[in-house]
């Protein structure tokens, strides 16, 4: 055989090889696509079911193509990059993703197996393509993604649960508040222009609304506005809508003993699992863990906690967490990233509807013009309009005669109650470094400041909000504002005062910077007058009307 015969033999046989293992590889690829075809649906579906559990933005954020499962007999196999990821969502998401692949099969027992497998996740751009499925049948010949739950599968399962529930089956806790309580519903509230806004974002969450920025939500205001109320009415309707759901309610003084018991007691572990094991906190009187350095520290890893497991959060405080002294730069920082919203004292409408309302569950017939007076008189928060009702009813039924003979509870009576109010406040003059203090505290400046000379927008608020109440609630006169604000002459205490005045009959806003969003000047002052005062006064020192 000559050379050449030979090499032509050689060629041949390598071809033969080389077609060989190709349909070799045809027939092993064809039946593992059939293969794969048939575990597809399933797959399919145990994805759209995490997706919901887990929630939508939760899911893209820590699934999409960092996951892929397959479900094989009794396991579900989880194929990730990296061990990292296999440790941190089989802690993380373990159970969720267990109860989407139970309920998708119907089994009561299954595997979740966290396997790492890097070749599933391949890079995008250059590098070796050796391992990677063709493109053109990538969708039906690799294990199905996280990433892959569409339209058409949902659609399918009507029954699933909402996105925004919890599991089914984990067991619900109601823990702080009494979810059968109609005394703190949502839909006790009296709405009005000072709470809209706050009413219509906690009927949200309360429903489990998956918007965007909703599941941090931080309610502040004065005292007797309806925080605390807020709070436990979306602790209670959020339990009705999700009876899976573990909800607590607490106010910051009892968080703060609890987590000084178990530190004594050595049982932090178990303090933090009460905590982070659950699906809606609500958090009230916030303010008072600040300045507790180990409680802020505390609460702020619960707060990430809750928030790597995509529970909600909701918080009340006094002031704006910005306003709030001695409160953890990080933790202020967090609480400002969620929705902010601010509860304003109740206008006129507001307190005679609230007034109307109390009257008939207290069975007290009042009327409509003696609401009015009151309403007009007291400008203060709700609590202070049950007060004055609850001092009416007194009168009404300790002093029947002043009631009159129609049975009904009149003008009269009223204005007695009134004045027996402002005769029983503490009568003692107002000083002006009493004021300078209280607007400090309202608006986060330093008395040091008021009395000098910057020109810093808060300052220049606070400076003129002195003036005004100054003028207003003690007997100086203008020269002697003057001295007492450090001011060099009184025509700039004139100015001030003048501006003010404006601004409240204006119904003007200001811009405080560092974060905090505009207050109204009239809510300014009136803060510093009730904080002065110590309760919200009828008329002013003056014989002003306080409005």
């Amino acid at each position: 055989m000559n050379a050449h015969a030979w090499l032509t033999s050689v060629l041949n046989g390598l071809r033969t090889v080389v077609n060989q293992r190709a349909e070799a590889r045809t027939a092993q690829g064809w039946v593992l696509t059939v293969q794969m075809r048939r575990g597809t649906a399933m797959d399919a579906r145990i994805a759209d079911r995490l997706s919901e559990i887990v929630g939508q933005g939760r899911f893209q954020k820590y699934f999409e193509d960092k996951a892929r499962l397959r479900m094989v007999e009794r396991t579900l196999d989880v194929a990730v990059p990296t061990a990292f990821h296999a440790e941190w969502l089989g802690r993380n998401f373990g159970r969720m993703v267990r109860d989407a692949a139970c309920l998708e099969t119907g089994m009561t027992e299954l595997t979740v197996r966290w396997r790492v497998d890097p070749t599933a996740f391949p890079t995008n751009g250059g590098g070796s393509t050796e391992g990677r499925p063709d493109r053109t049948t990538q969708r039906t010949t690799r294990p199905t993604t996280f990433a892959s739950s569409g339209g058409r599968a949902r659609a399918a399962h009507p029954s699933r649960v909402a996105p925004g529930r919890p599991a089914p089956g984990t067991g619900g806790r109601a823990i702080g508040f009494d979810p059968d309580s109609d005394r703190y519903g949502l839909n006790a509230i009296i709405v009005g222009p000072c709470n809209r806004l706050a009413h219509s974002v906690s009927l949200k969450v309360a429903s489990g609304d998956c918007t965007p920025g909703l599941n941090l939500l931080v309610l502040h205001g004065d005292c007797g506005l309806g925080k605390t109320h807020l709070l436990q009415g979306i602790a209670a309707h959020y339990f009705r809508q999700h009876p899976g759901a573990s909800v607590r309610y607490i106010s910051g003084e009892e968080f703060t003993n609890e987590y000084i018991r178990a530190v004594r007691s050595g049982q932090i572990e178990a303090f933090r699992q009460s905590f982070r094991n659950i699906d809606l906190l609500c958090l009230d009187d916030m303010h008072f863990i600040a300045g507790k350095d180990a409680t802020q520290s505390e609460f702020l890893h619960t707060f990430d906690a809750l928030d790597l497991h995509g529970a909600r959060v909701v918080l009340a405080s006094d002031a704006h967490p910005r306003q709030i002294k001695h409160l953890n730069d990080r933790l202020a920082s967090r609480c400002v990233s969620g929705l902010v919203v601010q509860l304003e004292s109740p206008d006129f409408e507001t307190r005679l509807t609230a007034l109307r309302r109390l009257s008939r569950m207290r069975g007290l017939v009042v009327e409509d013009e003696a609401l009015r007076i009151v309403a007009d008189s007291c400008e203060g928060s709700f609590r202070d309009l049950g007060g004055i009702l609850t001092r009416i009813q007194a009168l009404a039924t300790l002093l029947p005669e002043t009631a009159g003979t129609t049975g009904s509870i009149g003008p009269a009576l009223v204005e007695t109650a009134l004045r027996t109010r402002a005769r029983s406040r503490l009568e003692r003059p107002v000083r002006i470094d009493e004021i300078v203090d209280a607007v400090c505290s309202q608006l986060s400046v330093e008395p040091s400041e008021v009395l000098g000379k910057g020109r810093h927008r808060r300052v220049v608020l606070a400076r003129g909000v002195a003036a005004f109440l100054a003028r207003d609630l003690t007997t100086h006169s203008y020269p002697e504002i003057a001295r007492g604000l450090n001011r060099s002459n009184h025509s700039t205490i004139v100015t001030a005062t003048q501006r003010v005045s404006r601004q409240i009959d204006e119904g003007a806003s200001c811009r405080l910077g560092n974060g905090i969003p505009e207050v109204r000047v009239s809510d300014v002052c009136e803060r510093v007058r009730r904080q002065v005062l110590g309760s919200s006064p009828f008329t002013t020192r003056r014989g002003r009307s306080s409005r």
